[in-house]
């Protein structure tokens, strides 16, 4: 790629770009400093009107480093088709290489993952990328039949899927490279047009390919609406009270049965597990993104002893707080 005129990108406007599309807590490092280009050449998300996201990348890594952030539950969609890209997903890393021919892999999330991607320098990469969240392909079902389809895809162990993109998906691909670049409403419209098609028969294949070993139980949740979505974002004011079950009744405005009933028919959980997997959570972000000790972080999680933090984060996470800090260092 001639870099020639092309768009320089920093590692400050990197991490303000990723976080404009939406990723969540962006860390960088990198092999040399801030002001020194991370990037060269076309980098852009776009959200479009149906809720789908388009990432659209042409560019050469100027510098080795990597980024860490935190992505929520969903599907993404990559055309590789140039370069190649290095990532993993929480423990588990993945190397796709497009040198031979082009290929489309996926991801699978079914629930809030870090997802850190390494730089190379010299590296050119061409890719496109179409993601939706859970939520949003949950709100597409119209039937049981498709709630349970939905659910086997994202209990499935696998979490990337990958095959080769052939010739039909590299126009549809090109022509979408070529409409996103230019700024008008029938531009937009084939966009939206070509991600809608795209996604679509790549969400097909991923059907076809994916076959859990165990179907989920899917439980009827009765609580709906505006009450029974806040009901999390209440509970979490008091992740670090240590309440007690009637206070957490009081608090969310509903009966303990109730909430009960709730949390397990959607996060097939009790109530005190979800506190304690939340606390977990936070906990994993804290030492990835905040570089706090060990010590601290379990200290903050509510635990009086530094080795029952560890105990408990290695059962939730299949790794110890060392091993992860030590993974995101390197």
């Amino acid at each position: 790629m001639n870099l020639e005129g092309k768009q320089q990108i920093t590692t400050k406007e990197l991490v303000r770009t990723l976080n404009d599309a939406g990723y969540k807590h962006t860390l960088v490092e990198q092999s040399s400093g801030d002001e020194q280009p991370m990037l060269a050449g076309e980098l852009c998300f776009n959200k479009l009107p149906s809720g789908m996201r388009i990432h659209c990348t042409d560019i050469v890594e100027q510098k080795t480093g990597k980024t860490a952030s935190e992505i929520d539950a969903g599907i993404s969609i990559n055309f590789l088709l140039a370069g190649s890209v290095d990532f993993a997903l929480d423990n588990h890393q993945y190397h796709f290489s497009a040198n031979s021919k082009p290929l489309i892999f996926i991801n699978v999330l079914g629930q809030s993952q870090i997802f850190t991607r390494y730089f190379k320098q010299g590296m050119q990469l061409r890719k496109l990328n179409i993601s939706v969240s859970k939520r949003w392909l949950l709100s597409r079902c119209q039937n049981k039949t498709e709630r349970i389809a939905i659910a086997q895809l994202f209990a499935n162990k696998r979490a990337v899927f990958q095959w080769p993109c052939i010739e039909d998906t590299l126009v549809l691909v090109e022509q979408l490279f070529t409409y996103h670049n230019t700024n008008n409403i029938g531009s937009r419209l084939m966009s939206e047009q070509l991600a809608f098609q795209l996604f679509a028969n790549s969400y097909q294949l991923l059907m076809l390919s994916s076959k859990p070993n165990v179907t989920p139980r899917i439980q009827r949740c009765d609580l709906v609406g505006k009450e029974a979505a806040s009901y999390e974002r209440k509970l979490n004011d008091l992740l670090y009270k240590s309440p007690s079950l009637a206070q957490i009744a009081s608090h969310l405005g509903a009966s303990i049965s109730t909430l009960q009933r709730y949390f397990k028919a959607k996060h097939q959980v009790t109530i005190n597990e979800y506190i304690r997997h939340q606390k977990l959570e936070r906990a994993r972000r804290t030492l990835i993104f905040d570089k706090k000790s060990i010590g601290e972080v379990a200290y903050i999680a509510g635990y009086n002893h530094t080795s029952n933090f560890v105990t408990a984060f290695k059962k939730y996470f299949k790794i110890t707080p060392a091993e992860l800090q030590k993974r995101h260092l390197s």
